[in-house]
């Protein structure tokens, strides 16, 4: 499956949750997640377990995790059709390009654009090359970020990342805050 045609695969099964549930989208009450295979000693391992221990940030795992007692939530290789109702309910991931001198778009990245999970990048991905789509994305997660996106979601170490993702679930905490206030819910 070619990665527009996964964007809306993935697009066709979030609307089939919504629909599910009357109209109403799933709560995205994971902070962070992260779905593939590490192994201790790969950069990319650093940032996952520093996210990990970081108390304030609701993280969650999925999939092969190797090295100094680093589990993943869900342990194993699950199909994507599997892991969606997970992604659909968490709010940021992280995506590594390290392949080709980083130029390569990594598959995590269009999936969390189907999903509407905001994704943090480490290396060249180039959110600009995507248009429309990530225009949707963005509004599907209830943050307006045209005119900060490049700098709010690229990282460049894992303090940065840990930083990003509790400012991130603090705004979405404030926005959620706000429409309760406004609906009268509070009262």
């Amino acid at each position: 499956m070619n990665k527009q045609m996964r964007i809306k695969w993935i697009n066709q099964e979030y609307e089939k949750v919504v629909e599910k549930n009357r109209g109403v989208p799933p709560d995205r009450n994971i902070d962070f997640v992260f779905w593939g295979s590490v192994e201790s000693g790969d950069e990319r391992y650093l940032y996952l377990k520093s996210i990990k221990e970081t108390k304030k940030i609701n993280s969650y795992y999925i999939g092969v995790f190797k090295g100094d007692g680093f589990t993943a939530n869900m342990e194993g290789w699950f199909p994507m059709r599997e892991i969606l109702p997970i992604l659909f309910r968490s709010r940021m991931s992280i995506c590594f390009n390290w392949y080709d001198e980083d130029t390569n778009i990594t598959t995590r990245l269009y999936e969390c654009m189907g999903a509407g999970v905001v994704p943090l990048l480490v290396g060249n991905d180039d959110i600009n090359n995507f248009g429309k789509r990530w225009e949707a994305a963005k509004e599907e997660v209830g943050i307006e970020l045209a005119e900060q996106s490049e700098q709010y979601i690229r990282v460049n170490n894992p303090q940065e990342a840990i930083t990003t993702i509790l400012e991130y679930t603090e705004l979405c905490g404030l926005e959620e805050m706000i429409e309760i206030m406004n609906a009268g819910w509070w009262v």
